[in-house]
């Protein structure tokens, strides 16, 4: 690194103040020249000539009389401050695990309340989870991933690890260099690389100095003039080192340094950054065309550059404001510590710059030169004419929605006191609103008995100013995904430790359904009784005036009701009877979770939803029928689906009632209805459209979980409630399971396969498990087993199962026809097996009626295959051999269609082998048999018991729950 002749003049005639700059600046150059900034491939140039550049640029800002006053101590503490200023940056990925890690050997400042680098760290991984996805772009380019620990230094890093780093060292390089500078540069197995000399009291000071201002350069120049009054009880030449004008120089000097050599174009010409802001910065620096101070103003710095877009443009405007800036602060420090030094004529430590100036500040002589528009465009609302054309559309003129916008923000608010430390809220309790309940809503009725004004409080957590001006009467503004918000209620992994209802910001938007005006009084916990804010609106308030008032802890907001709202509410509600709320849309909130307790009021009467319509707290358990289940980001409520409507709710808000009855397959030919869903989701994950109307439950973070859930509480289900006495009609429906048809067929298969001691689903790796030689089968339109099953079960050996395909197919003309046609002519698919032989029995019933239907070619084909008649079942069928062999259908048959209603069942005999090994196991096979460890639930109590005894020891809480809410007897006490 060369050092600039003026400084090194200065202090090489003292050999230790040379030696100290000499150690330093060599050490820190070889390790610059070997580094590969690992953590920062695409930054511009931070190597050796950036620090000659700006070592250089510190001596053409001083004026010739403050060259004069330079002692040899300020020249060595300047050289070794620019050496150090960016050294940080260089540090390798070993040095960083040492930098970080709890042992680190550097000590914290006092004077700054520096934190631990440990903690620094820490904290920094939370905010990068809480990192937006405008955030993570710009860092890490469009392919970002969620944030996570780096792992560790002898394991393989992925790009992203290392720009994660870089961010953290970009932050704090500044205070990094103070403390290599006490210390040393971070190196491997936890040790530190001495880098300035330390030996006496003088190498320390110098040391200390050049740290302090090497991190200037990153912070406020204010709180280091108080670091030099606490440390040397002296701010203007401690130990004849001018630390405030060595650190103006510095950061005036690191700001000038945007010449084109720091980004070559030759790197961008084959080198696509991933980062957004990388790319930008090499932009930038390659846009300067020249820096010169040769104009008519000689304190006036002139910058020219070609942006060549508006970016670059918008980027070194606020690069040429932020220099400005610098500038006047600096000049200011410099009159402030040196403008009464007078009689030592340090009031001359100035700077030859005062201004900056370029060809771009003249905007509408550069737009001229250039082929885009170099201003700020972006969406905006150029009035508020635009709001009030939304309010209604957005949510369909729906007043309900604006109740429940407030509501959740009023419970969401309850969730947030509840989550300050126990200090606070005590000390704050008694201050809080007195209502019934956490949150109140109630409706004013005039003299006859309408509605006219609505009213909502809480005991919440109250707003703060800067929240009114900045969130709740901004459209689109979310206090939630702030990051003070954040900081307040988000653990160190980023996840919120609150329920967090509000996510889209359009709360007070929504509000303006029920009526044209807001009345809001409100007071932060954190503020004095009389720091209460007060205020009126409408959406097109010009100006709101906000005012200070007495007020308890919490919110209270009134809307007079437009005349829509009247009408809707007058129709809505019932009036005049107590306790009667109108369905589940109803305008009162569409809230329905236990806690925080929302009280409803309609006039002088209470209204309460009814008991079956609450949901549980995220806090409860199985209950009422609900079950649960939780995982990282979701807790979940589900309640078997019995009665309509079925409902799905986020946060005790209502999503949408009646959704969409989509079934839930686990195995090729099972499905299981939706349930009745509650979620509690704290980090706002789930899909749901903004009028909070829809969301796909298959497309739910959670659907894979709930699945399994549900299949594990159909087979409890099953175990506890299938019959145990023989009674068959159950196994024809059941409740919570859907029922696959047959061929093209207005029908169904039943769920269930019986077997003469027990019954499995209808699944094909449950039934390969049981390996079954024969299959009876019966197609018609009977539900259920109960005549011709009991008869199967009668005759059958333990090594046949029996089933059944519903069907109103005989009882429809033509597809009479077609049923009878298939049924000779193919064989069914038997999940599980594959079908090796097949008798067909049809009752004269059956063929008399397609023989009058005028049957086509197919159809008569097959009828010809029936060529033999057996009077003594009264059946037909393809041989006399098929009819002899099919002796348990014949005998099923014989008894059967001696019945009127047995006379459309069509009978069929399957001898079945296994098939091999094949597809994966379906869901529902990989549960029941991890569950019962059997393909088969007996119908015999005591062996049921012992079963259910097994699933206890696996599944305790559904098996207790299932015992509780849905048998009547006491038949299973085990």
């Amino acid at each position: 690194m060369k050092i600039p002749t003026l400084l090194a003049s200065l202090y090489q005639n003292d050999h230790s103040l040379s030696a100290f700059v000499t150690t330093a600046v060599g050490t820190i150059s070889s390790h610059i020249s070997s580094s590969r900034m690992e953590f920062f491939p695409e930054y511009t140039d931070h190597n050796v000539t950036h620090l000659e550049g700006v070592l250089s640029t510190t001596t053409s800002l001083m004026t010739e009389e403050a060259k004069a006053l330079l002692t040899p101590e300020d020249a060595a503490v300047l050289c070794v401050a620019t050496a150090l200023h960016d050294f940080g940056m260089h540090i390798s990925k070993e040095g960083f695990q040492t930098l970080i890690s709890e042992s680190n050997g550097m000590v914290p400042t006092l004077e700054f309340t520096d934190s631990s680098w440990h903690s620094l760290w820490q904290d920094f991984l939370g905010e990068a989870t809480r990192f937006d996805g405008r955030k993570l772009r710009a860092i890490f380019g469009d392919n970002f991933r969620p944030v996570r620990h780096p792992p560790a230094a002898e394991q393989p890093w992925e790009d992203f690890d290392y720009l994660l780093v870089g961010e953290f060292l970009r932050r704090h390089h500044p205070r990094l260099a103070y403390d290599i500078a006490l210390t040393g540069m971070p190196a491997k197995e936890g040790k530190f690389i001495r880098i300035c000399q330390s030996d006496t009291d003088q190498q320390r000071f110098l040391a200390e100095l050049a740290g302090l201002v090497a991190r200037s350069h990153g912070m406020e120049l204010r709180p280091c003039l108080t670091y030099l009054e606490k440390r040397f009880q002296n701010r203007v030449d401690p130990r004849r080192v001018r630390a405030p004008y060595l650190m103006v120089l510095l950061r005036i000097a690191d700001f000038f340094q945007i010449q084109p050599q720091r980004a070559p174009k030759e790197r961008t010409d084959v080198v696509s950054f991933k980062s957004p802001l990388s790319d930008l910065e090499w932009r930038v620096h390659q846009s300067v065309t020249e820096i010169n101070n040769s104009g008519s103003d000689p304190e006036a710095i002139v910058v020219n550059a070609n942006p060549p877009d508006v970016s670059s443009f918008l980027r070194l405007r606020s690069w040429f404001s932020g220099l400005q800036s610098e500038l006047d602060r600096s000049w200011a420090i410099l009159g402030e510590v040196y403008g009464l030094q007078r009689h030592n004529l340090l009031s001359n430590l100035n700077l030859r710059i005062r201004r900056i100036r370029s060809n771009i500040d003249n905007v509408s002589e550069f737009t001229s030169r250039v082929n885009y528009l170099p201003a700020e465009v972006s969406f905006t609302s150029a009035n508020n004419d635009l709001l009030n054309l939304l309010v209604g559309p957005l949510y369909g003129g729906d007043i309900g929605v604006g109740v429940r916008e407030l509501v959740q923000n009023a419970v969401d608010a309850i969730r947030e006191y509840d989550d300050l430390p126990d200090a606070v809220k005590y000390a704050h309790d008694s201050e809080r609103r007195s209502i019934s309940g956490d949150v109140q809503i109630s409706i004013e009725l005039d003299e006859k008995s309408a509605p006219v004004l609505f009213e909502i409080i809480d005991r919440g957590v109250g707003m703060t100013a800067d929240t009114i001006v900045n969130y709740f009467l901004r459209a689109g503004a979310s206090f939630r995904r702030s990051d003070q918000w954040k900081a307040l209620h988000e653990d160190e992994k980023g996840h919120s430790k609150v329920i967090r209802s509000g996510r889209f910001g359009v709360g007070a938007l929504a509000a303006f359904l029920l009526g044209d005006e807001i009345e809001v009084e409100t007071r932060h916990i954190s503020l004095n009784e009389e720091n209460g804010l007060h205020f009126v609106a409408s959406v097109d308030s010009d100006h709101i005036n906000v005012t200070r008032l007495s007020l308890p802890v919490g919110t209270r907001i009134r809307i007079k009701l437009g005349a829509e709202s009247k009408k809707s509410l007058a129709r809505r509600l019932y009036k005049g009877r107590k306790n009667v709320l109108s369905k589940l849309k109803e305008p009162m909130g569409y809230y329905f979770s236990r806690y925080p307790k929302l009280h409803r009021v309609y006039g002088e009467y209470e209204i309460e939803p009814e008991p079956g319509e609450m949901v549980p707290s995220e806090g409860d358990g199985f209950e009422h029928g609900w079950r649960k289940f939780s995982d990282e980001n979701f807790t979940v409520f589900w309640k078997p689906y019995e009665t309509a409507p079925r409902r799905f709710l986020c946060n005790g808000i209502l999503v949408k009632s009646n959704h969409e009855r989509s079934l839930i397959q686990v195995s090729s030919s099972f499905y299981l209805d939706t349930p009745h869903l509650s979620v509690y989701d704290r980090d706002g994950l789930l899909p749901i459209n903004l009028q909070r109307s829809e969301i796909k439950v298959e497309e739910a973070p959670f659907f894979e979980r709930l699945r399994s859930e549900r299949v594990d509480d159909f087979i409890i289900y099953t175990l506890v409630n299938a019959p145990t006495d023989g009674s068959l009609e159950w196994f024809g429906r059941f409740y919570g399971g859907a029922r696959p048809t047959l061929f093209d067929y207005s029908g169904s298969g039943a769920l269930w396969f019986l077997s003469r001691t027990g019954f499995l689903p209808k699944d094909s790796t449950v039934v390969a498990k049981f390996s079954p030689k024969k299959i009876i089968l019966a197609l018609g339109p009977e539900r259920g087993f109960q005549d011709w099953g009991e008869i199967c079960l009668d005759v059958v050996d333990e090594e046949t199962l029996i089933g059944q395909y519903e069907t109103d197919a005989v009882r429809q003309g033509n597809r009479t026809k077609s049923l009878l046609k298939d049924a000779i002519l193919y064989m069914p698919s038997i999940p599980g097996c594959i079908p090796i032989a097949n008798r067909v029995l049809v009752p004269s019933f059956i063929r008399k009626k397609v023989e009058s239907l005028s049957p086509g070619k197919e159809v008569r084909n097959s009828l010809k295959r029936l060529r033999h008649f057996e009077p003594s079942i009264d059946a037909w069928g393809e041989s006399i051999k098929q009819v002899q062999d099919a002796t348990i259908a014949r005998e099923v048959a014989e008894r059967l269609w001696s019945k009127e209603s047995g006379q459309t069942m069509i009978m069929m005999e399957i001898d079945v082998n296994q098939p091999a090994p094949g597809e994966k196991n379906s869901l529902l096979a990989d549960r029941w048999l991890d569950i019962l460890e059997t393909p088969l639930i007996p119908f015999d109590i005591d062996a049921r018991k012992r079963l259910l005894a097994l699933a206890r020891s696996k599944l305790p809480d559904l098996v207790k729950a299932t015992l509780q809410n849905y048998t009547e007897s006491k038949k299973f006490e085990i």
